[in-house]
């Protein structure tokens, strides 16, 4: 169970670990007043799950 728990902790780490090594080295073009809003990043969405997560510890 601790490696599972190990290994999914460290899959996210790295995850947000590349997410931000892309969005330091491709900035973003400046968002126009008519530009749809961005979708939501990853990071947003991985957080509910490593709530999940905690919950079962």
């Amino acid at each position: 169970m601790l490696a599972l728990v190990l290994c999914c902790s460290a899959i996210s780490i790295s995850t947000v670990i590349v997410m931000w090594f892309c969005t330091n080295s491709f900035p973003r073009p400046p968002q126009s007043p008519e530009s749809p809003p961005a979708p939501p990043s990853p990071m947003n969405i991985s957080l509910p799950n490593e709530a999940l997560l905690h919950q079962h510890l």
